[in-house]
């Protein structure tokens, strides 16, 4: 499975990484650090998830997939948030899951089988 990972603190975005790495069968995530991105290696690498992580101005997250969802309606977007506010923003442009920080490793690997890993 082909995963894009849209995390600008790189901290943060390397856990998420290693959780996918050593729970998931998947390749090793694309990183993306800037929202703006987002489309244009989705464009390069058509992923099967793109997991995008909410920080606290989300709303970079949620225009950057506002922006994919346009061009590929069917892409499968999974949110990360430490807060639930983003929630129906991330819902109202067709997310796939939310999942809220601290990341349950369990509920990540759920999310990512019901995507058909």
């Amino acid at each position: 499975m082909r995963i894009l990972l849209l995390d600008d603190n790189k901290k943060l975005r390397d856990k998420l990484q290693g959780i996918l790495l050593s729970h998931c069968t998947c390749d090793a995530p694309v990183c993306i650090d800037r929202a703006e991105n987002l489309v244009g290696e989705y464009h390069k690498r058509r992923a099967d998830m793109v997991l995008i992580r909410l920080g606290n101005t989300g709303f970079d997250g949620i225009k950057a997939a506002r922006e994919l969802k346009e061009i590929d309606s069917s892409a499968k977007v999974v949110f990360v948030s430490q807060f639930r506010d983003f929630a129906l923003h991330a819902f109202e442009v067709g997310a796939f899951d939310y999942l809220l920080e601290p990341i349950n490793e369990e509920k990540l690997c759920m999310t990512f089988h019901k995507l058909g890993a």
